[in-house]
């Protein structure tokens, strides 16, 4: 008996922390292209099942340096908790 309530609280345990990991979990897609002068940026971000959360936006890039571009587009992943 007491190896049987053992082995439910062990599955339990496990249980409870498989949740935990897979809840922190999520899968990104970025897309950083230059078209025709501007900037284009479109970030993909799936936390869980059914929780997408969906960033796509065209800045004006005529006269940034390429150190300029990269900070806006650390901004937008910064801001998004998103790595690239």
């Amino acid at each position: 008996m007491k190896y049987r309530r053992s082995l439910y609280a062990v599955l339990l345990l496990l249980s409870f922390s498989y949740g935990c990991v897979t809840r922190n979990s999520s899968e990104a897609k970025t897309i950083v292209t230059e078209i025709n002068g501007d900037l284009f940026i479109r970030v993909e971000k799936k936390t869980n099942w059914f929780n997408t959360v969906e960033y796509e936006k065209l800045f004006p890039s005529k006269g940034l340096s390429k150190s300029q571009k990269d900070s806006i587009v650390k901004k937008i992943t910064d801001s998004l908790r998103v790595k690239i």
